[in-house]
């Protein structure tokens, strides 16, 4: 589909619609000052800052990741992972490993994986939700 006319963007604008050099260069120089937000300023200075001029305190962060998720879990994980890794390793470096040592490794992976299967949840939310988020 061609065009008629094919001018950049910025050329069609209407000269009102436009940002004079004037205007520009206003709000570009309030970059240059120390009271500038900018990604450069740490959280912490800025807390720092807020609690010096209005007695403002930092929220308790939220715990996120791994250390929200309940001990049993992580433990499962850890089992789980530490099997199969367990495994791969003897199969790989240690051809000659005791049958013991496979047999816990064997083991290790099982067990944290009926743990974690155990983990899900047995039935759905009573919010009307479709199960899209998680």
């Amino acid at each position: 589909m061609a065009r008629d006319e094919h001018k950049p963007e910025w050329d069609r604008l209407s000269p009102d619609e436009k940002v004079t050099d004037e205007q520009w260069d206003s709000v570009m120089s309030g970059y240059s000052d120390l009271d500038a937000v900018n990604s450069e300023v740490s959280a912490d200075e800025a807390a720092d800052y807020l609690a010096e001029q209005d007695g403002w305190t930092a929220p308790p962060a939220p715990k996120i990741g791994i250390r929200r998720a309940r001990p049993g879990f992580v433990v499962s994980a850890a089992a789980l992972l530490l099997g199969i890794i367990g495994l791969v390793m003897t199969a790989m470096f240690f051809r000659s490993a005791p049958g013991l040592l496979t047999a816990f490794f064997i083991a290790s992976a099982a067990g944290g994986g009926v743990a974690l299967l155990l983990f899900l949840p047995a039935s759905r939310t009573e919010q009307l939700d479709d199960g899209a988020q998680v």
